[in-house]
């Protein structure tokens, strides 16, 4: 009974039914069920979700983050023609090739682009949003040092403007506990110098728990929520409500080796939560990822029109 989807995938995270199991066959089985639920109901997906955890109705489109894995140049221009929200997400893995020892690199890879959205004669209101995900490097680089880390953010902040910073992972602890506490530090020192940009978190924020670990200590201003790593499509769901009901964003994250059915559950997800940020898949050659998206949140809008 499509009445009971929530209850349904309650018992998917059971421990004595599937919870042993990959939290991406989790997902994969709730996913299915989602589908099936809307068809026999109806309706779109979006709009079940909707009536399943009574949220309100949509009335927004959605940011999209593209990912371009290594290829730091392509991918920001195919991210500009299609005008996507937030870029260039980067792969920021290494400190000798990708950061440099005191952040140089990163520095004029984000000048170039800038100077890239210039060079394309881009419409006035298009402003997107520069979002790294650093892998911990802005961390090694000044040896964990806060005063370091936040004195080099707001430089590159000053450097962006006026287009908006958010840093994903810029530091990565060994411990959730360790995680917590030097976010919760940075963001204090961040804010006491009037810095402006939102610090995403990722690593040891996996589950339902960890985001509310997280908010509960003021350590972070957004969420990646990785919806293969929370189990069924629900729980997912209810981080996006977590988040908001403690004016933290959310974004709708994951791994760009999901499939184009993953993508498209992602959409309606993001479009029954208002979820602020939606990450491109599946690839990373933006284009089919983007089209695959986009093409559905098209569809899905024209529902409610």
């Amino acid at each position: 009974d499509t009445k009971d989807f929530v209850d349904i995938c309650s018992e998917i995270e059971n421990p004595d039914n599937l919870l042993g199991s990959h939290t991406a066959i989790r997902y994969a089985v709730s996913s299915a069920l989602l589908e099936s639920s809307a068809a026999v109901s109806n309706t779109t997906k979006a709009s079940f979700i909707c009536k399943q955890f009574n949220l309100p109705k949509i009335n927004k489109t959605i940011k999209y983050m593209i990912q371009g894995g290594s290829d730091w140049y392509n991918s920001v221009d195919k991210a500009i023609y299609h005008r996507v929200d937030a870029l260039p997400h980067a792969l920021l893995h290494s400190i000798e090739d990708d950061f440099g020892s005191q952040g140089q690199i990163l520095l004029e890879y984000a000048k170039w682009i800038k100077q890239r959205i210039v060079d394309h004669k881009v419409e006035p209101e298009y402003n997107p949003i520069f979002h790294f995900d650093c892998y911990g490097t802005i961390g090694r680089a000044f040896s964990n040092d806060v005063e370091k880390i936040t004195d080099y953010v707001i430089s590159l902040e000053n450097t962006i403007k006026p287009f908006q910073l958010q840093l994903e992972s810029p530091i990565e602890m060994n411990s959730k506990n360790e995680q917590i506490q030097i976010f919760a530090d940075l963001r204090q020192s961040l804010r006491i110098k009037s810095s402006e940009t939102l610090i995403v978190a990722d690593e040891w924020c996996n589950s339902l728990n960890d985001i509310s670990n997280f908010i509960e200590s003021e350590a972070v201003d957004m969420v990646q929520i990785k919806m293969p790593d929370l189990g069924s499509i629900t729980q997912s769901i209810k981080a996006v409500v977590t988040c908001h009901n403690k004016g933290v964003k959310a974004y709708l994250g994951g791994s760009c080796n999901e499939t184009e059915l993953n993508a498209k559950n992602a959409i309606h997800v993001a479009l029954a939560t208002d979820a602020e940020q939606i990450l491109v898949k599946p690839g990373m050659g933006i284009d089919e990822g983007y089209s695959i998206m986009k093409n559905e949140e098209t569809r899905t809008l024209l529902d409610f029109q």
